[in-house]
């Protein structure tokens, strides 16, 4: 009789686990340590395959520097079918702790539809309070946002000493109609190499400035021009003024920006530089119409992310000098539990221009003072990861800081 009834209990153990709804959270910016605390009654699996419901979790930057968050459930077996959505704010100043107090309670809101097909339904309660009503307060700032940030470090070492100091300040007003912004840029450094008979000194100084003016057309349209300003020692200028008018188009409506995106922008434009040195065609200033057409893709799904951004520029009373980019990333899950990581940027260059005609010296090469001639740029990188073993991932064990 023990036997039988310890067996029994065992059963129903197994059938209560098995029964339990099973997440896979697919969200870059959630404290899970935090769900798996405070929402127990769910089992998190380690693998997307594994799961019951697929949480595909992004956010986006709100105008007052806030972020808005969507969660996007997808059945998945036994919910097959079935799928819902939910969006919500989380307003800039919002602390860690109230951050996962609000991602934990949205995400036991969205899965109501999901619970309530479960034994577990039993054990739902829904309570309603209706909140006071309050007046809407008038915005004195008129959206309008300010962002200002200063950095400094230095480091010091018997034959090494660096110092650098870093300074932004950004504007910006943001409605569903406009978007006006102003980034502004200021970075100094400096590092002095001590050997046994000589010192190196390498400084670096840019200052950039970037005013920004869009009008939205429709969920699909919008346009809009932009102001720069550049100051570099490393490109050789002394400062460069950049003008441009574009017109973007998204074949996916904007409301889905922060799942996918499709973007076609051309932009034309007048730059004009001045140069530190003169240059290896014997120009101390010159003035350039250019052309810019930049293709984006963005998309988050089930089986992954993946990123790619194609950029070509040319100068229009030049089209001998033109620069063609390609950035491509993806995280692919091609089965359960094995991610493979890609990562690829290469640039053909044909506009090097401002190159100083005096050439280099050895300190500027070795210490990437000043930028050298190339007609390429290339990087990647490639991994993978292969997860295996128990399916369930729903312990919390925060001992030594792990």
């Amino acid at each position: 009789m023990l036997l039988f009834f310890t067996l029994f209990l065992s059963i129903l153990t197994a059938q209560e686990k098995t029964e339990a709804l099973r997440l896979y959270v697919d969200c870059s910016f959630c404290s899970q340590d935090y769900f798996r605390q405070h929402l127990p009654y769910l089992e998190y699996v380690r693998g997307r395959q594994l799961a019951d419901v697929h949480l595909i979790a992004s956010q986006w930057p709100t105008a007052a520097r806030g972020r808005e968050v969507q969660y996007e459930l997808i059945g998945q077996g036994r919910f097959a079918g079935m799928k819902d959505s939910l969006r919500f704010v989380l307003p800039l100043g919002t602390s860690e702790n109230e951050r996962n107090e609000k991602l934990a309670a949205e995400l036991q809101a969205a899965l109501i539809p999901f619970l309530a097909r479960t034994p577990f339904r039993q054990y739902l309660r829904f309570s309603y309070q209706p909140e006071e009503e309050k007046a809407v307060a008038a915005d004195p700032w008129k959206n309008w946002v300010f962002t200002l940030s200063a950095s400094g470090r230095y480091r010091k070492e018997a034959s090494f000493r660096s110092s650098n100091l870093r300074s932004t300040v950004t504007i910006r007003k943001v409605t569903p109609e406009i978007r006006l912004q102003s980034y502004n840029y200021l970075g100094l450094s400096e590092n002095l190499f001590t050997t046994d008979d000589s010192q190196v000194r390498s400084i670096s100084r840019e200052l950039y400035s970037s005013n920004v003016a869009i009008k939205s057309i429709s969920d699909h349209w919008s346009y809009g021009g932009e102001v720069e300003f550049r100051s570099s020692w490393f490109d050789n200028l002394k400062f460069q003024n950049r003008y441009w008018l574009a017109l973007e188009y998204n074949l996916f409506p904007y409301s889905e920006s922060s799942r996918r995106q499709l973007r076609i922008t051309p932009e034309l434009g007048y730059d004009y530089r001045r140069y530190n040195d003169t240059t290896i065609y014997n120009k101390i200033r010159e003035g350039f119409l250019a052309l810019d057409l930049q293709l984006a893709l963005e998309m988050k799904e089930q089986w992954g992310e993946a990123s790619t951004y194609i950029e070509v520029a040319s100068f229009l009373n030049d089209p001998s000098r033109y620069e063609l980019s390609l950035w491509a990333g993806l995280s692919l899950n091609l089965f359960q539990g094995l991610t493979l990581d890609l990562n690829f940027d290469a640039s053909l260059i044909r506009n090097q221009v401002g190159l100083p005609r005096s050439g280099l010296t050895k300190e500027d090469v070795l210490l990437q003072q000043r930028q050298q001639a190339t007609n390429f740029r290339l990087a990647t990188s490639l991994g993978f990861s292969y997860t295996f073993g128990s399916i369930y991932n729903s312990v919390v064990n925060p001992r030594f800081g792990y």
